[in-house]
């Protein structure tokens, strides 16, 4: 049983002073994974639009659970259309969740991750309909807290 638990920061580890070796809980990486996802979905309007203005794509949540081998993975996003309408820009929401995973060998059931995700949207319009290609991009670690003793 661990007795302190370490700040690291940078390369450096802090614990409180102690008389004595002390055990210590540190996070450790014990996998690093890149992996990028495309995935296509289609979206209609409410109206046929004289034109798209932009489209933006936001992060809202993201939960990952690993398993023997792999992260699956479940990314919520929002997504805001801006549309020329008239002479109006109108705007319309959806919301828009994306799975997988990401086979990573060293993974084990249980283990921390900590992500960097990144997405983009590219699409085309015709009438109503937008095509939309989006693209996700994450960066996994995979952390394990193991005990370590400090003289």
């Amino acid at each position: 049983m661990y007795t302190h638990v370490a700040k690291c920061t940078g390369n450096l580890i802090r614990v409180p002073p102690a008389p004595g070796p002390l055990e210590v809980r540190l996070p450790v990486v014990v996998a690093k994974k890149e992996a990028s996802f495309l995935f296509v979905q289609e979206k209609t309007l409410p109206e046929i639009p004289e034109g798209i203005k932009k489209i933006e794509i936001s992060l809202k949540s993201s939960k990952f659970v690993t398993v023997k081998g792999y992260v699956i993975f479940e990314i919520t996003a929002s997504q805001d259309v801006y549309y020329i309408f008239g002479d109006m820009v109108k705007l319309f929401t959806a919301p828009c969740l994306f799975t997988g995973s990401v086979p990573v060998p060293e993974a084990e059931e249980g283990m921390e991750v900590i992500p960097r995700i990144s997405i983009r949207i590219y699409y085309t319009n015709s009438g109503a309909r937008i095509s939309e290609h989006v693209l996700i991009s994450i960066e996994l670690q995979c952390i394990e807290y193991r005990n370590i003793f400090l003289n």
